[in-house]
């Protein structure tokens, strides 16, 4: 989930070649294909953060970053790593939507689980239903999913398919207390499916 580069693919899958016949083969077997996507930060390791760092206001990346009040790069719990991006510059959500759509146009992805969907609802909750209209311009049956409550209606009256099956706690499976040592307890499971 550090990402350095949104635009390109990870070093198991090869090529480009070798992963669009990934995506080949299993549209011809009947199966979709969803990519796990990171768009809420990049890694400290990224050129754009690491420019940012080395030329602060100088940077053309400065403003690429949520800061705090003391100016400082933001991030979420103790991901020291992972640099918030700021969601309230143009060019960030344009970055984004144009990294989306590569995967959709040049590979045929199938959809996107989204990875802190959440943390970007939070700081720009207008972004998802844009980047929602210009997926859809290029492949209409194109899924999201939401790393997110499935209990907060925002994601999918904005742009998403489903979400996770949460409680109001971020993390926290709905279902978590419904199995002890190897059994089920049914009247806890019932409400944890139906969102009770």
């Amino acid at each position: 989930y550090a990402v350095t580069d949104h635009f390109s693919l990870r070093a198991r899958f090869r090529s480009a070649d070798s992963f669009r016949k990934l995506i080949d083969t299993a549209h011809r077997l009947g199966l979709r294909v969803i990519a796990d996507f990171v768009p809420n930060h990049i890694s400290d390791k990224h050129v754009y953060h690491r420019d940012a760092i080395g030329h602060a206001q100088r940077s053309p990346y400065y403003d690429w970053f949520e800061r705090n009040d003391a100016g400082e790069i933001t991030q979420y719990f103790d991901w020291s790593h992972l640099k918030n991006l700021d969601y309230d510059n143009r060019e960030v959500q344009n970055y984004m939507i144009e990294a989306f759509s590569r995967f959709v146009r040049d590979f045929k992805i199938d959809g996107f689980r989204v990875d802190a969907s959440w943390a970007v609802a939070a700081r720009a909750p207008e972004f998802w239903p844009k980047l929602r209209t210009e997926l859809k311009r290029i492949d209409p049956d194109i899924f999201l999913l939401a790393e997110a409550s499935a209990r907060d209606p925002y994601h999918v009256e904005n742009g998403f398919d489903a979400a996770y099956d949460w409680t109001s706690q971020l993390g926290q499976w709905a279902w978590h207390d419904v199995f002890d040592e190897g059994t089920v307890d049914l009247d806890r499971l019932r409400p944890a499916l139906t969102n009770e």
